[in-house]
């Protein structure tokens, strides 16, 4: 029997597709465990050496991400998109780029809404797994 190998270029595109496939993956489980409140899970999906760069804020690493993840509480975010996911894969390195809005309630009832983009560079695991290495985000709105 016969074996045939796949050509280069098409075993790299299945290989590129299944990584693609894990990283979206990754940012569904992120918006999940944002949208319950559940910090604990949250920073799983954070390489140790994670860097956190929100708007108007100090950057933090992340230990200091680490613990401001954990005051998150269920009811802190009623909705949580991604859109626009673009996806790019250089060996054990990605960047992942898109918009996002978010809603949820405030103190005098009136609520939040944010809208905005990002750029997230990821590292690739020794298990094969991703995780958010930078993430850097700002708002379109005031």
């Amino acid at each position: 029997m016969t074996q045939t190998k796949m050509k280069p270029e098409l075993d790299a595109r299945i290989s590129t597709a299944a990584e693609e496939k894990k990283i979206r993956a990754l940012f569904d489980r992120y918006v999940a465990h944002f949208l319950a409140g559940d910090g604990e899970r949250w920073i799983t999906l954070f390489d140790r050496k994670a860097v956190w760069m929100a708007p108007g804020e100090p950057m933090m690493d992340f230990e200091q991400f680490v613990e401001w993840a954990m005051t998150l509480r269920p009811g802190h975010a009623d909705a949580f998109t991604n859109e626009n996911l673009e996806i790019e894969i250089m060996g054990d390195w990605a960047f992942a780029t898109g918009t996002y809005k978010i809603d949820g309630p405030t103190g005098d009832g009136k609520g939040y809404h944010f809208d905005g983009k990002f750029l997230d560079i990821l590292k690739r695991q020794h298990d094969g797994s991703w995780k958010i290495y930078r993430c850097a985000f700002n708002l379109n709105t005031p």
